[in-house]
């Protein structure tokens, strides 16, 4: 049975932070929130039924960087399959050229780094999560997200220097 109130709670608490976090992975704000919808879809429908989840809001996370990944791959065949057939690319007339290469810069650096290293560095800079919150969420040790932040941006950073775009990331967070 599910608790509906406290489902609601839930959805209060979590909402605009797995919508940032969805988004930034996926570069796409409707996508990003229907995949955090379809992630509460699948925690409600797992309560309606029966299933005991031990930690809602890390299943929570798990489901919505799970369906993430799965968006990816899908638009990452889309651009294969679409570049084969229309190698062109129009450009957004009134575009600020060098904010375009700067975002367009980052997000490179984030999409070149491994699915892990990318998820807990999104999860601790855009969703906001303590080391703590993203050990639990993702079942593994708080050594692990701390090798992983560490790994992350390390990488994040000489990508975002061979690019030629400035910034840093805190090492100290």
């Amino acid at each position: 049975m599910v608790d509906e109130y406290a489902f609601v709670d839930l959805f209060r608490s979590e909402y605009a932070r797995l919508c940032r976090v969805a988004f930034v992975l996926l570069s796409d704000r409707e996508l990003a929130e229907d995949a955090v919808m379809e992630a509460f879809l699948r925690v409600y429908n797992a309560e309606r039924t029966g299933a005991s989840i031990e930690s809602r809001a890390g299943y929570l996370t798990r489901a919505v960087t799970n369906i993430v990944k799965n968006l990816s791959r899908r638009r990452q065949l889309e651009r294969r399959v679409n570049s084969l057939f229309f190698p062109w690319r129009p450009t957004a007339a009134g575009d600020d050229i060098a904010d375009v290469v700067v975002e367009r810069d980052i997000l490179s650096a984030l999409r070149g780094l491994p699915a892990g290293q990318r998820t807990v560095l999104v999860l601790r800079y855009i969703g906001d999560f303590s080391e703590a919150e993203i050990a639990d969420r993702m079942q593994c040790s708080v050594g692990t997200v701390k090798s992983q932040l560490h790994k992350a941006r390390n990488h994040f950073r000489h990508a975002l220097e061979r690019s030629g775009t400035t910034g840093s990331v805190g090492e100290n967070d």
